[in-house]
């Protein structure tokens, strides 16, 4: 609590004692709370009304259930303690990915886990090409998972790791 409140901290920088204070520090927290969301969606914001005066346009699910989330959700849910909680001014929602969107890094991202793999395995001489149909099985676990762009990675490696495996057994038995 005392860093989001503002403190002095001593902090070893280049070999030499420097006094950091938090004090002007703007401090961001997030994460994919989608739990919170979903419970806030299916008990406060669902409406039914019948009637000549009803609202026909419902929003979709997924507009409901994020929207004008509150402090008190996150404390609700047991996603963060109201010490910590009652210290951020300001909560903004982000739209979560799309599959478009998780393709995109996949493919033109420079920090593309799959960009990784290939990396490291063209320093070992080895190209590794890829389907569409790879792709679309990649993105749509990720999707599934709902844990953004992060479970592109584990995704990846999980999928090529046979394969890396076979290539360094054989790069060893050629290097004898």
């Amino acid at each position: 609590l005392p860093f989001l409140q503002g403190t002095t901290y001593d902090v070893k920088y280049n070999g030499r004692l420097v006094h950091f204070n938090t004090k002007d520090v703007t401090i961001f927290a997030t994460g994919a709370f989608t739990d919170v969301a979903e419970a806030k969606g299916s008990k406060r914001h669902r409406t039914n009304t019948i009637g000549f005066t009803a609202n026909i346009e419902q929003k979709k699910e997924e507009d409901i259930k994020y929207e004008k989330l509150e402090i008190e959700d996150f404390v609700k849910h047991g996603n963060m303690p109201i010490e910590i909680m009652g210290r951020f001014s300001v909560i903004a929602q982000l739209d979560g990915h799309t599959k478009e969107s998780l393709r995109k890094i996949l493919v033109e991202s420079n920090v593309s886990p799959l960009l990784g793999e290939q990396n490291k395995l063209s320093n070992l001489g080895i190209t590794l090409d890829y389907e569409d149909e790879y792709l679309d099985a990649v993105v749509e676990e990720a999707f599934k998972l709902k844990t953004g762009a992060r479970s592109l990675k584990s995704i990846v490696e999980k999928s090529v790791k046979e394969a890396r495996w076979e290539v360094l057994e054989n790069l060893d038995i050629y290097n004898r």
